[in-house]
């Protein structure tokens, strides 16, 4: 098996079934579909069961299906590699698709030779109303301490896991770090390229759906990580002496997010506490001119 696709999905049971789709869309007889269902309290063991028994007798023993009591994304995927079979994990959303012919782009790109640690493409960024804009993935350098800087600094765009494939023995010895509910993607992406053989090709293989509640508007969950996903990935047993340098750096950008989601909310003082927590951690971002003007444009809003 060279594909293992593994869906976590907690009560996205309204997206479930197209994502579905658009894996066993795909040509070809060399993947499988693992489901994990993170105690989801909505319709998806229905959707689930639904879908599951629609399937024609040539895809019945493409789709397997596991049910856990609520753990979290991290745990989710490590649940599901843990089943998985394949040379090659890929994690799709659950609110997310596959683009056509997106496994045969990575068969190409290297992963039917299975000596790349992770190989990633582009993706298309889809709004409600079906607007569609191409987010292609960069090329890589040959230095693994320039990706990780570069990735780390944005220079490399979003690298997003439904548009990755990661080798399933290399992800057994970092894995998604459970303690972590956001950014848990930047650490192990982030740990892959400081220390793996990488790839990347610029075509889209993803759409990636825009939701209001998306995880990734989630401003509760994203105050209170504070400095775990920093903890996590700045791990001395993974990260070479040489990239532990930058911790301080990512975690200043990582406070500089919770800020920007903070302004947006409209709670102007826990902002404004979160901006100067940020330049106290990493004083060079001051220099970061939209940042700064936020803040100054906040700074006597209550």
């Amino acid at each position: 098996m060279l594909f293992s696709v593994v869906v976590p999905t907690y009560n996205y049971g309204r997206f479930l079934r197209a994502a579905l789709e658009s894996v066993l869309e795909q040509p070809g007889d060399d993947y499988e579909t693992i489901v994990v269902d993170d105690g989801s309290t909505d319709d998806t063991p229905a959707v689930m069961e639904r879908f599951l028994a629609d399937l024609p007798d040539d895809d019945r023993g493409r789709v397997r299906s596991v049910r856990q009591e609520n753990a979290g994304p991290s745990a989710a995927r490590n649940r599901g590699a843990a089943e998985a079979t394949g040379d090659y994990l890929l994690f799709l959303d659950a609110d997310d698709r596959l683009l056509p012919g997106a496994l045969e782009r990575f068969r190409r790109a290297g992963a039917a030779d299975g000596t790349f640690d992770l190989i990633f493409g582009g993706y298309e960024a889809v709004t409600p109303e079906g607007k569609r804009t191409p987010r292609p993935a960069k090329p890589l350098s040959e230095s693994n301490r320039m990706n990780f800087k570069r990735f780390l600094r944005r220079k490399l765009g979003s690298v997003r896991l439904g548009a990755a494939v990661i080798r399933r023995e290399r992800f057994a010895q970092l894995r998604f770090p459970e303690g972590v509910h956001h950014h848990e993607d930047v650490v192990l992406v982030a740990q892959l390229l400081a220390t793996g053989r990488c790839a990347s090709f610029p075509e889209p293989v993803l759409a990636a759906l825009k939701h209001p509640d998306s995880l990734r508007h989630d401003i509760k969950g994203l105050e209170s990580a504070s400095t775990q996903a920093a903890d996590a990935l700045f791990d001395p047993a993974v990260l070479p002496a040489e990239m532990m340098t930058m911790r301080r750096e990512y975690q200043s950008d990582f406070f500089l997010t919770q800020f920007g989601a903070l302004a947006r909310a409209g709670r102007y003082a826990d902002a404004r506490a979160v901006y100067r927590r940020a330049v106290r951690e990493y004083p060079r971002h001051l220099l970061r001119w939209a940042k700064l003007r936020r803040y100054l444009r906040i700074a006597c809003k209550r």
